[in-house]
């Protein structure tokens, strides 16, 4: 349910009217090409959409078709809508990620992330895992992760997360910090959404 102090936008896809800041605006630049505002703020008028594949292929082929009139119609296609939004909120979190190791909140590698679930670190967590991590890494993590509060979320490759931070593969990262835990799960869990949500892509 909308709350009544935010402001509220219907989605393109679906018709469902959210809270603005639970929504992702779409925009096209002056070349046609569409774009994720991820912060609301470009210029020109823009399509909204809730964080999901389904919405994403119901707009394609509706809705924001007539929102966006100065999109390229090939733009507008729910294969490419969707690699805009993936590729943008992946690119978030990746950052997010980059920052949180920067500021020292941190902490990467299976043995060392296992050990700080297993001494059950205060305050909020997450741990994120390679979607290429191996087997055993993955019952390793789950293991500990059952005797502690810590949130677990599949994400990307052991390359990509590596690069994000700094280092090389990584199987696991763990972010200790409650504000940028909250920021790199709200843009990981959107992408999630939007890649495997809603059916196969066009």
């Amino acid at each position: 349910m909308p709350s009544p102090k935010e402001p509220v936008r219907t989605c393109t896809g679906c018709g469902s009217r959210r809270n603005k800041k639970d929504m992702i605006r779409i925009v096209a630049d002056p070349s046609g090409n569409i774009i994720a505002d991820l912060k609301g703020k470009l210029p020109g008028r823009g399509g909204y959409l809730c964080p999901d594949g389904s919405c994403a292929e119901k707009a394609a082929g509706g809705r924001l078709v007539a929102t966006l009139k100065s999109a390229n119609p090939q733009e507008l296609s729910a294969r490419k809508l969707r690699e805009v939004l993936t590729g943008t909120l992946a690119k978030h979190a990746l950052s997010m990620l980059g920052l949180a190791q920067k500021s020292g909140k941190v902490v990467s590698g299976t043995n060392l992330v296992t050990g700080e679930l297993k001494r059950k670190v205060a305050g909020r967590s997450l741990v994120i895992v390679a979607d290429d991590a191996s087997v055993e890494t993955i019952r390793k993590i789950r293991s500990a992760a059952d005797r502690s509060d810590a949130e677990i979320i599949e994400f990307l490759s052991r390359e990509k997360l590596g690069k994000a931070t700094g280092k090389g593969l990584r199987s696991v990262l763990m972010v200790k910090d409650s504000g940028f835990v909250e920021a790199v799960a709200e843009s990981i869990n959107r992408f999630n959404a939007v890649m495997y949500e809603g059916g196969t892509e066009e």
